[in-house]
């Protein structure tokens, strides 16, 4: 029960080395030296300080997570999934590093440009000093007598159309 944190920080470990591994050698033995000292001591710690309960939900969904991977990579189904979600994702890489991307992203910083430069313009900054002027005047009018007048009188209404639709 204890043990779930530990079984995550361990799988944690194990996709580490399997990263390090397969990305790079020149970088595999420190990271290995790290992984080997201070993740267990990090493990540990997290299991003194978590709650039983959270210890037992962290362990539910560890083994819910495991199950469904399992199914996705042995099922038929699953692999037919894994194999069009890789077709997708390759699909997607391939867009984005497109030549039409290249020149809506281009196109993107461009407006963004001009957006500033309007922003920056006198009579933007007029716009925007006037916008708290207009907030006052309007929270003052609905503040007003006149307002609590019309509020009271609406609210009549409310109560007369009411009754009269319960008649």
């Amino acid at each position: 029960q204890n043990k779930s944190l530990f079984i995550i920080m361990e799988q944690f470990v194990s996709l580490l080395n399997l990263t390090v591994q397969t990305s790079s050698k020149f970088l595999s033995p420190a990271l290995t030296n790290l992984a080997q000292t201070l993740f267990p001591t990090i493990v540990q710690f997290l299991q003194q300080l978590t709650p039983l309960r959270i210890q037992h939900w962290i362990h539910i969904l560890y083994i819910s997570y495991a199950n469904t991977i399992h199914l996705v990579l042995h099922s038929t189904q699953g692999q037919i999934l894994t194999s069009d979600a890789v077709a997708i994702f390759e699909n997607y890489i391939n867009l984005l590093t497109s030549v039409n991307m290249r020149q809506v992203i281009i196109d993107s910083m461009s407006l963004v440009i001009k957006c500033m430069n309007v922003l920056q313009s006198s009579e933007m900054k007029e716009v925007i000093s006037s916008i708290p002027v207009l907030t006052i005047r309007v929270i003052d009018t609905l503040s007003s007598g006149e307002a609590k007048l019309f509020y009271h009188s609406f609210s009549s209404l409310c109560s007369s159309m009411i009754e009269f639709i319960n008649q």
